[in-house]
Formats: structure tokens, sequence, C-alpha cells
């Protein structure tokens, strides 16, 4: 089993931009940087019936999942401060295994309002508090004698990943999803056209995004 990976190009913007002969402290001020980064990756096993088995040993590379053997990442954030008290930003994160994710923030004085994917906080005392990934718009404003968190209009933010589909190894596993970071009981599972049940025919690892069986899996299963 071989597996080979390098990066063809690595490019970091960075830097501040100021009108011409004006003094550091006027506006606007703006700020970029990140990167954007391709990558390629490939891997090779012998005997080709045991790839698969040799992509859950590479611990979650798989080219199937990601589009081909070529990955492309990128970040970006730019940052302006239009006023004293004014500033607007936006953030872009994109990975190849996980859903694109950008934000765009508008703050003034002590109130923000967030627009694209945001992560909410929700804390009402010191016993009760919940986090929340969100896509939609969100609105907070904070002063000495109040706390304020508004989310007029918003979804949880998740993806549907395609189906992933391969032979067992004559093992229980695990076997390599391709993909991590999957919403707990958002699966569905079957062997040779038979839906399994959770945690009575296979567990699963959410994070890691791999499976393992109850029962070893024949190189003629699916």
């Amino acid at each position: 089993m071989k597996k080979l990976s390098f990066a063809v190009l690595f490019l970091v913007l960075t830097g501040s931009f100021l009108f011409a002969d004006q003094p550091l402290q006027t506006y606007p001020q703006i700020d970029i940087s990140g990167f954007k980064k391709w990558e390629h990756t490939e891997a090779s096993v012998a005997p080709n019936s045991n790839y698969f088995a040799g992509l859950t040993q590479l611990g979650g590379y798989t080219p199937l999942a990601s589009g081909g053997p070529w990955q492309e990442r990128l970040q970006l954030k730019i940052i302006g401060q239009l006023s004293e008290n004014l500033s607007v930003s936006y953030d872009l994160d994109q990975e190849p295994e996980t859903p694109e994710k950008f934000d765009v923030k508008v703050k003034y004085y002590n109130n923000e309002l967030t627009f694209g994917d945001i992560n909410a906080n929700f804390s009402g005392n010191e016993f009760v508090s919940t986090t929340k990934s969100l896509n939609g718009v969100m609105l907070t404003a904070k002063e000495p004698w109040y706390d304020i968190i508004v989310v007029p209009s918003a979804k949880e933010q998740s993806q549907t990943q395609a189906l992933t589909a391969q032979n067992g190894n004559n093992s229980a596993g695990p076997y390599n999803l391709g993909h991590g970071s999957i919403i707990e009981g958002s699966e569905q599972v079957q062997l040779n056209g038979i839906y399994l049940k959770r945690n009575t025919d296979y567990t699963i690892d959410y994070f890691e995004g791999k499976i393992t069986f109850t029962h070893l899996l024949s190189t003629t299963d699916e």
C-alpha cells in the first residue's frame, strides 16, 4: 500500500490598505488575509481487492468521497474598519471534506449583525446553556444592563452526503465512510440491500466517520 501527497501551490495574501497620503487612524482601513492551496494525493493498493481495506488504514483518505485526487482549500478573511465604531468582516472557509462556511458581520458599537454560518450560544443560567451551528441571521446587542441574542431567520447547518458503497474485506471493520463530523442518528446503513440497526448490527464513530459491524463481512457483501 502506498500513499503519495504533495502541495503544488500555496499562496498567502495578507495586507492592510489605506488611502494614500492619509494618517494611520483615518478610515476606511481594510485588512485581507488567507491562503489558497491545491493538493494532489494518490493511493495505490496491491492487490486491488484490498483497496477499501487500505483506505481504512490510511485513516480517512478516499478520492471517491472528495471528488478525485486533487483537493482544494481556501481560507479568506476581509476586515474593514469603516469608522471608529463601525466595522464589517467577511470570513470564508472551504475544505474538501466539510461543507463550505462563510459569514458576514457588521458591528456598530456593541451591536453586531451576522449573516451566513453562525454559532449561536444561548446561555440561560449556570445550569442551562446550548450552542447551535446555524445558517441564517443573528443580532447580538450588549450593554451593562442587558444582553440580547436574536435569531430571526436560521436553520441548523448540515449537508447530506452522497451514498458510499464498498465491499467487505473479511473483517468486521472499522470501515471508513469517507466523511467525518456526521450528525448523530442521520445515517442509513444497508447490508446487501437490507437496512441495519445501529448498536444491534453495527456501531459508528460519528466524529471519525468509521463503522464497525457486529459480524464479519466477506468480499461479496456490499
